[in-house]
């Protein structure tokens, strides 16, 4: 796996970094959908697009931590939900549903001419939906520490992990 240089953005403003995980889009089980207060996976979908669009704007910095898509095998589904999306950056890290963003991360991948050169994953990558880079979801590893405003290192992961770099130092895992 990749292991980055901690992504710094302490030139931007607290409120315009968030961290999102878990949307689960189009994941049609009522054990997801249920327990969030939903009575179906379209209500489920249209309320976390809504709710999503409420809080972020065209410049926020957004984290998501895994999971945002569920059962897109072709990553049209991906697509859709990213044009939907206000943010200006969009950080996307694995989680362990994959589906519709490892599609779009390797036809992005293939479309770069990376595969060609016989490298199997790059990280950072970016993809631009709107075709504009002022739309960019960027793919990341797994693992990735940030620096935002004065917090020492935030530590972002899907999974929770019992021990992360300068854990006794000042950084916090989300």
């Amino acid at each position: 796996r990749a292991v980055l240089t901690p992504i710094d953005l302490r030139h931007l403003r607290p409120d315009e970094v968030l961290f999102w995980s878990d949307l689960h889009w189009g994941h049609n089980r009522d054990f997801i959908y249920g327990p969030r207060g939903f009575k179906t996976v379209e209500e489920h979908d249209e309320t976390l697009v809504h709710r999503w669009n409420e809080v972020c704007t065209d410049q926020s910095t957004v984290f998501h931590l895994g999971d945002l898509v569920f059962k897109d095998p072709e990553g049209k589904r991906f697509e859709e939900l990213v044009r939907r999306l206000r943010f200006k950056t969009l950080y996307h890290l694995w989680g362990n549903h994959q589906s519709g963003s490892k599609q779009v991360y390797q036809r992005v991948l293939l479309e770069s001419c990376l595969q060609l050169a016989g490298v199997a994953e790059v990280y950072p990558l970016s993809w631009w939906p709107r075709g504009q880079p002022d739309h960019t979801v960027v793919f990341l590893p797994q693992y990735v520490e940030v620096n935002v405003g004065k917090v020492e290192t935030l530590v972002l992961q899907h999974y929770a992990i019992e021990s992360w770099n300068r854990m006794a130092k000042g950084s916090t895992h989300l």
